[in-house]
């Protein structure tokens, strides 16, 4: 069958500003700027969407990278029922071998991997100083790529105060 999601948001989308925006009372000008955020966010969603599964999958590698750097320096602190990162680490990778891998997968293993990161960043505020700045620089150092991702992802949006110094979405994805 036919993927319409494109025709059919590009349809939502003239509808909108076609027929609905003139239908608009003038004087309700938050009207007028809520319908144009809402076409604006539709027009961006059509223009990622092909690019959702690469993006989906990013996360899951740079998140499991993350997770397998981090393990060394979990060792050294327990937190009592917390997920176990090794555990999100291994499974993060199989979702990651997997090329039938969903995006329902994908999005549960980098939400346990995000987990088991987070309350390791946490719990680390009381661990030994040496440590705590080994978990602390590893994020740091992994973070550059995400945020490049991610202005990358929103650039459409507009709000990114500096165009020229974010890669292309291609170019960040790459990486």
């Amino acid at each position: 069958m036919a993927d319409h999601i494109d025709n059919g948001l590009a349809a939502a989308i003239k509808a909108l500003d076609d027929v609905v925006a003139k239908s608009i009372d003038p004087s309700n000008p938050l009207a007028r700027e809520q319908l144009k955020l809402v076409t604006r966010y539709l027009g961006f969603l059509r223009q990622r969407l092909p690019h959702r599964a690469e993006h989906e999958r990013f996360e899951l590698a740079h998140y499991t990278t993350l997770g397998s750097d981090l393990l060394p320096m979990s060792e050294s602190i327990v937190v009592p029922g917390a997920p176990s990162l090794a555990a999100a680490v291994q499974a993060g990778q199989l979702v990651l071998d997997a090329a039938s891998a969903t995006t329902l997968q994908v999005q549960q293993a980098v939400d346990a991997l995000t987990s088991a990161i987070s309350v390791l960043v946490r719990a680390s505020a009381h661990a030994d100083a040496p440590i705590r700045r080994r978990i602390e620089l590893q994020v740091t150092r992994a973070s550059a790529a995400l945020f490049d991702v991610r202005r990358a992802w929103y650039m459409p949006m507009g709000f990114e105060p500096d165009p020229g110094q974010v890669p292309s979405l291609d170019q960040a994805l790459a990486r």
